[in-house]
């Protein structure tokens, strides 16, 4: 793949054999969804085809990705921005929370309006903004679960603690009662919209609706005949109203094709919209079957009501990918595996009979259970998945073919340098293949990091307590572990991983040898940490051709048994794509 710099855009001439690769997997798996999608649900009407068909001739084609900051300006010029929403992807409200959250802070002009909150209940809205009543009070009196089963107000928690915070107004633009048709919603959305401005002249509109209403044919049009018909003061004036759409998956393709999708989050479409590609249709797919999963199974909680077939076919289909993207063998690997979740703990009980583990292992296991912590047990063929979260089920299934192809070790013991950069890399590995599934998980931002180890990044942390036992690598501990976000990182953890980034650099850190003599949780979070960094790597050295599928592919088959295999790895990896950047997310 060749690739140039235009403005702060990365224009790429054509996308890596592995991009290519890995879209023709994208495509086959999509359409295997999509069959399996149609089979599963009943009900579309001839009114409803119409409108879809509608809608993807809006979203075909795109003009060239735009530089997210462009995107930001022009929500904040805007005064209607109608959002798409995918509602059982949880990343399509995180990216709405995006778009917020950059919003000026002392804006106070600001209404969100959401699609899953019917009008009549409003004064039960303001009361929990204001905090007079709590979610529970809120969610019974909204009806959420009769009206929105795709997930609980926890999944907008964000976006309602942001409107508190900055003294937002939240309104409800869906029609007091379910049942009626998508025209007759757009409808009703554009009246309260147009009604509101109407209202309130400088009040500008951020609206949260299902992807599809967004087509100008849809809810744009219906603002315009709102505003029309009620010879109210506001009109949408040209440019007053921007479409945002979500993986619109015409586009994604298309913009994976020219090997763009794993550079850019956002892209400009040929009408002045945007589309947002923070996740592949695929992924978004993978959401809406999992959905139905605990919807047949009668719970429509989330992540946390993992059904074993869910989860099995799940992490089963994270394997076929990798297996087929780095040409690893994973029906063999699938013969001889289980998955469990929280649905079914007697998968515990029957460690704990089985004699394979010591007690101290298995309080070990306990723990990581009751953290709701996804890890792979290798001892025990045994995959627990404490959420159904893409990335999670993704990354376990990296570290399971991983362990797989490589027959790690189990019992041998290792000095603590092996175990610590043996750890690090199994990390690394298991993020990489992650984002292979996955082209938009989110890393660890150094950045970030930065800002998280204070001050004076530099000074020494207090000596951690001693390590007692020498840890097993990752791919064959009990060690559980989730996304290593930056909240989830203590100050203590960014020190030591940003001066082992120091290190690799040719500075001296006399105190960075205490993190092999600290405690285990010290030890695990700060290997988890820099095996994210450098897998993030990883992966776009695969994409832009700095790293070879081989390459990759011999990442899984490489035991680091041998002292000092390990740490030769390490560097020679992160000397290679260390320096690589990673585009950056809003």
């Amino acid at each position: 793949m060749q690739a140039s710099l235009r403005g702060d855009v990365r224009v790429v001439a054509s996308p890596s054999r592995f991009q290519a690769s890995a879209l023709a997997l994208q495509r086959a798996l999509f359409e295997a969804n999509h069959r399996r999608i149609n089979a599963a649900v009943e009900g579309y009407t001839e009114a409803f085809r119409r409108y879809e068909r509608t809608y993807r001739r809006t979203v075909r084609t795109a003009a060239g990705p735009a530089p997210f900051e462009a995107l930001i300006r022009a929500t904040q010029e805007a005064q209607v921005v109608l959002v798409g929403d995918y509602h059982t992807l949880r990343q399509s409200q995180r990216a709405f929370f995006r778009l917020l959250r950059r919003q000026p802070v002392r804006d106070v002009d600001v209404v969100v309006a959401l699609e899953m909150l019917p009008a009549d209940r409003q004064a039960d809205v303001e009361r929990f903004l204001a905090g007079r009543i709590h979610e529970a009070t809120f969610e019974r009196r909204v009806k959420w679960r009769e009206r929105w089963p795709f997930g609980s107000p926890t999944d907008f928690e964000p976006i309602f603690r942001l409107a508190r915070t900055r003294g937002w107004r939240v309104m409800g633009v869906d029609l007091p009662e379910p049942g009626h048709g998508l025209g007759a919603r757009d409808e009703f959305a554009a009246e309260r919209i147009v009604e509101l401005l109407a209202a309130h002249p400088n009040a500008r509109v951020f609206c949260l609706m299902g992807d599809m209403h967004l087509a100008p044919a849809h809810l744009p049009r219906a603002l315009q005949r709102a505003a029309k018909k009620r010879k109210l003061g506001w009109q949408p004036a040209p440019g007053s109203v921007l479409r945002v759409h979500q993986n619109p998956d015409q586009i994604w393709f298309e913009q994976a094709a020219a090997g763009v999708v794993d550079e850019h989050d956002a892209v400009a479409l040929p009408d002045g919209a945007y589309a947002l590609l923070t996740a592949s249709p695929v992924v978004c797919q993978q959401s809406f079957l999992t959905w139905l999963d605990q919807v047949y199974d009668g719970d429509v909680e989330g992540p946390h009501g993992v059904e074993p077939e869910a989860g099995h076919r799940l992490f089963s289909e994270a394997v076929r990918v990798l297996g087929r993207a780095l040409r690893l063998p994973a029906r063999a690997a699938l013969a001889d595996v289980r998955v469990v979740g929280p649905a079914d703990l007697s998968f515990f009980e029957r460690l704990v009979e089985g004699g394979l583990f010591t007690r101290q292992e298995l309080r070990g296991i306990r723990a990581h259970i009751l953290a709701s912590e996804s890890y792979y047990i290798p001892r025990a063929r045994l995959v627990y998945l404490a959420t159904l979260s893409v990335n999670h089920t993704a990354e376990e299934a990296s570290h399971f073919l991983r362990h797989h192809c490589s027959k790690e070790g189990i019992d041998e013991p290792r000095g603590l340098v092996d175990a610590f950069y043996c750890r690090v890399l199994n990390e690394a590995i298991g993020f990489m293949g992650s984002k292979i599934v996955n082209p938009k998980r989110k890393g660890v931002d150094l950045e970030e990091l930065a800002a998280l180890a204070g001050p004076d990044p530099e000074r020494a942390p207090p000596p951690p307590s001693p390590l007692r036992t020498h840890p097993e690598p990752r791919a064959t501990s009990t060690a559980g572990h989730g996304p290593a976000l930056v909240g989830e990182v203590d100050a203590t953890v960014a020190r030591y991983a940003l001066a082992h980034k120091r290190m690799e650099q040719g500075q001296r850190v006399p105190w960075l040898n205490q993190v092999f003599h600290g405690s285990p949780g010290l030890f695990n979070a700060v290997t988890h940490v820099l095996g994210y960094l450098l897998g993030e790597r990883l992966y776009y050295g695969l994409v832009r051709g700095v790293l070879s599928d081989k390459e990759a592919r011999d990442l899984y088959f490489e035991p680091f048994e041998e002292e000092g295999a390990a740490l030769l790895k390490y560097f020679e990896l992160a000397a290679r794509v260390g320096m690589l950047s990673v585009p950056k997310r809003g």
